[in-house]
């Protein structure tokens, strides 16, 4: 029985990728043990289902229906995962949150009418930007994510989600596009 881990997500255009990319290189040049997320790999997870059986991801790719979800959302905000005293993931946000809330909600009860079993952590809508690896400097980190906190990388239409394949190497992940979903 073969397994394919996937989720769901909301590619962003180049022009704020880049703008992500630049802001994650001034991190690491405060905090150097970060692990950066290539560029090819930002996108606002919506839904993140882990290893599925391949039968089921036929499934999902076949039956998930039409859902209208055109809308804006600013691309804004960073902060991180984890405690302070020991970050894990470090984000940058969105709004307004609702609609993308909503889509989640859809997607995980599609999902589970089809088999499969996602995550059920409490949804907040990001792009992650780095993992923390090893020890950073906290006073150097607090003060970025503390000056950064207002950050705003510009607003984007959002008219389609993507449900993507995940294959985990020892270069990073390589994400694969299973089927793109178009606005209803």
């Amino acid at each position: 029985m073969s397994f394919i881990r996937a989720f769901f997500a909301v590619p962003l255009p180049e022009e704020v990728k880049n703008k992500i990319t630049d802001v994650s290189k001034r991190l690491k040049t405060l905090c150097p043990t970060l692990s950066l997320t290539s560029s090819n790999n930002l996108h606002i997870t919506l839904l993140f289902l882990g290893s599925v059986k391949e039968k089921i991801i036929k499934r999902i790719i076949n039956d998930i229906s039409p859902y209208r979800f055109l809308h804006q959302l600013n691309i804004r905000n960073i902060g991180y995962f984890g405690s302070q005293l020991n970050p894990r993931v470090v984000w940058i946000g969105c709004s307004p949150e609702e609609n993308l809330v909503k889509l989640n909600a859809f997607l995980s009860l599609e999902v589970k009418k089809l088999g499969a079993i996602p995550d059920d952590k409490e949804f907040h809508p990001h792009t992650t930007i780095a993992r923390i690896k090893g020890q950073i400097v906290q006073e150097s980190f607090s003060k970025f994510i503390s000056e950064s906190s207002m950050l705003n990388l510009g607003e984007v239409a959002i008219n389609k989600f993507i449900l993507y394949k995940s294959d985990l190497t020892s270069q990073g992940p390589i994400h694969t596009i299973l089927k793109e979903y178009n606005s209803a």
